[in-house]
């Protein structure tokens, strides 16, 4: 009889399960991970927004945590679970996330070897937050102490080595897994929205967390050049955020009310892509843009901005999407108007976009993180 390999405790941190990139990556690998894996989740949050979508045999401890002062209690917290669970690696998600866990592990005075994903381009997300210096200083003492990094992109790993000192050799890039399979059976869902019921329509789509640096407000503007060369065209952006209310105002000034919703967060976004004509992401940057390989799963042609750099491992321009300037906003309007128009540009990139999503395959990745997490 075969030995069974035993379990390695893997506790995994993150600071919420609302709609967004690295929620579903931890939601897909929980739910997928092998049995050489016993996962712990710790979530900084409450019970919310993808929390339903884990399995139920997932052992879950939500800390929640009320506001930006409650982060003494979440570090004790942190520190109790972490003796209590004595687990041999934590695994946390985001900038957020990463930080607090380094601090509790060197506080629990445990051995317990980090290992943090890393989301985005760091340098570039805390250039626009409050205190930029003291959270780039506060980066590069914590990150330097986690024992290794997983990087979501080559230019994520790229900016950790330039602009906090990482060692080249603790950095690993690991691509967002994708659940093909999956998206492709709930892309086939109906839709329940008369814009998506009417074949005169044409419809551009944009999903995720109503950011500032998401941009939306660029593709607002300039959707509203676009409507008024094509007056059949609609925009629907699926996500919340704190922009709500911003874009909602700029909506009504542009006298765009009855052209573009807000829809609010989806748990299915996929019938959405499904029924669309193209799919735009104007973000400033991203790490590796779920949204856009999901996107391609299901046969959705996509704008990106060039200046989203992640967005270039997944995109080459002209063969499968378009790369824009959404800083200009004619120009983007010009791109948009572009493929919308051309049907035989939008089969070429829908083609290509297929094939490239194999790349993400959630086996594949799954597969890579289970190696990655025996091998520590």
């Amino acid at each position: 009889m075969q030995k069974r390999t035993p379990e390695k405790i893997v506790l995994f941190v993150i600071y919420g399960l609302k709609q967004g990139g690295a929620e579903r990556v931890l939601v897909n690998i929980l739910n997928n991970i092998g049995d050489t894996i016993k996962p712990i989740l710790v979530v900084l949050g409450k019970k919310e927004g993808m929390a339903s979508e884990l399995k139920n045999d997932i052992e879950t401890v939500f800390l929640n945590k009320k506001n930006k002062f409650d982060i003494f209690r979440i570090i004790m917290k942190l520190i109790s679970i972490i003796r209590e669970k004595n687990p041999d690696i934590i695994l946390s998600f985001g900038y957020y996330a990463n930080q607090l866990v380094i601090i509790a592990r060197y506080l629990s005075l445990l051995k317990i070897f980090v290992c943090i994903n890393e989301r985005t381009v760091t340098s570039s997300s805390l250039r626009i937050m409050n205190y930029a210096m003291f959270r780039k200083l506060l980066v590069k003492m914590t990150y330097r102490k986690a024992n290794h990094i997983i990087a979501v992109s080559k230019r994520t790993k790229q900016d950790l080595i330039a602009s906090f000192s990482i060692d080249n050799k603790n950095i690993k890039v690991i691509h967002n897994p994708v659940d093909i399979k999956k998206i492709i059976s709930l892309s086939s869902e109906y839709v329940d929205h008369p814009w998506f019921n009417d074949k005169d329509l044409r419809l551009v789509l944009a999903v995720g967390n109503l950011y500032k640096l998401k941009r939306f407000s660029h593709l607002i503007k300039a959707f509203s050049i676009v409507k008024q060369k094509l007056n059949n065209t609609r925009l629907i952006i699926l996500g919340e955020g704190e922009e709500r209310l911003r874009l909602e105002g700029l909506i009504s000034r542009l006298g765009l009310e009855d052209k573009a919703a807000l829809l609010g967060y989806k748990k299915n976004p996929y019938k959405f892509m499904a029924r669309s004509d193209i799919l735009v992401l104007p973000s400033m940057f991203e790490g590796l843009p779920n949204v856009v390989i999901e996107a391609m799963a299901c046969g959705l042609p996509v704008i990106a901005s060039h200046s989203s750099s992640g967005v270039r491992e997944i995109i080459t321009n002209e063969k499968n999407g378009l790369l824009v300037n959404a800083e200009n906003i004619t120009t983007f309007a010009e791109s948009m108007l572009r493929l919308l128009k051309d049907k035989d540009l939008q089969n070429i990139f829908i083609m290509h976009g297929r094939e490239k999503v194999k790349e993400f395959s959630l086996e594949k990745i799954i597969q890579t993180y289970e190696n990655l997490l025996n091998s520590l």
